[in-house]
């Protein structure tokens, strides 16, 4: 395996832009050079890095599984490489004009992100928010490769490239539709479980936590559907006798915009968990990155606060 010493970095500069592509001539495009040119490079990068690269599968090209795993670390590198030779200059809200990509699960969509939108409004013209949907199996990939610069995490295993800053202490409430015939009573697991349920799947695998914690009480609930979506929790139980489970904050958005109720679901104990800040080491000093970062912080105290006082 060559070491950098002995690699030409304007290579990994040209891999990193096909890893991206797949196409030879869009990269030479994207590079300013000729396709011929971008050709020699290819080849080069393949006797250096001993490995084809790219190979083609019927009409397209696709990465060998080495320039694949190369692909998100290399992306990060020479991001963090184009930091460092930019400096820690100082970043002015009201001078700068800049693009924040934050991914998110669309439960913060409602509960921060307007905050967010607004602080950047109030702050300078040249600042604008671009939200992306947190895609769970996917958030590492896209945070090192620049696709976004800033996630909101739950509990999860986080890498050794990553840092992390807690944000919100979250947990789980049930909702319902006003005057739902449950609130009536005292809430046990059996009148949890009575209910028909709707649930939002956030990935492809796995199943829920909650009928985990009702199972080991006894009981075992009725899901009629699931969704990707929390956003669609008070267009489900507004006019239905639905249960839906969300996370605290975005339960507490919905009820100051829909007729809904909110409750402790019967689990035991609470379903709590540490809402965080992720972002790639490499924008560790980058001032424009730590003035998001306190902004988001800021709003994310201030959410708790206003949550506790209700």
């Amino acid at each position: 395996m060559p070491r950098l010493s002995q690699i030409d970095a304007n290579l990994l500069v040209a891999l990193d832009v096909l890893l991206e592509e797949r196409h030879v001539t869009r990269t030479a495009r994207r590079l300013g050079v000729t396709q011929s040119a971008m050709s020699q490079t290819l080849r080069r990068l393949r006797d250096a890095l001993d490995d084809p690269v790219l190979v083609r599968s019927g009409t397209r090209m696709v990465a060998t599984p080495r320039a694949e795993a190369l692909a998100g670390p290399l992306r990060a590198a020479l991001r963090g490489i184009d930091h460092l030779l930019a400096g820690d200059e100082d970043f002015v809200p009201g001078e700068a004009e800049r693009t924040f990509r934050v991914a998110c699960l669309d439960s913060y969509s409602i509960s921060l992100m307007p905050t967010l939108f607004a602080r950047l409004a109030d702050a300078g013209p040249g600042l604008t928010l671009d939200v992306a949907h947190l895609e769970i199996d996917r958030v590492w990939e896209r945070l090192r490769s620049g696709d976004v610069e800033l996630a909101i995490i739950g509990p999860w295993d986080v890498p050794a490239d990553m840092s992390t800053a807690p944000l919100l202490d979250e947990r789980m409430v049930g909702m319902v539709r006003a005057g739902h015939p449950i609130l009536d009573g005292p809430i046990d697991p059996a009148a949890y479980a009575r209910w028909p349920h709707a649930v939002t799947r956030l990935t492809g695998r796995g199943d829920y936590p909650i009928d985990r914690r009702l199972e080991a009480l006894g009981v075992q609930r009725r899901v009629v559907g699931c969704t990707p979506y929390f956003l669609v929790a008070p267009a489900l139980v507004v006019d239905s006798d639905l249960i839906v489970t969300v996370p605290r904050s975005a339960a507490h958005a919905f009820a100051e915009r829909w007729p809904v109720a909110l409750f402790d679901p019967p689990l035991g104990s609470p379903m709590t968990y540490t809402v965080s800040l992720a972002w790639p080491d490499y924008l560790e000093t980058d001032a424009g990155h730590r003035w998001l970062r306190r902004t988001v912080l800021a709003i994310g105290e201030a959410l708790a606060a206003r949550i506790e006082g209700h």
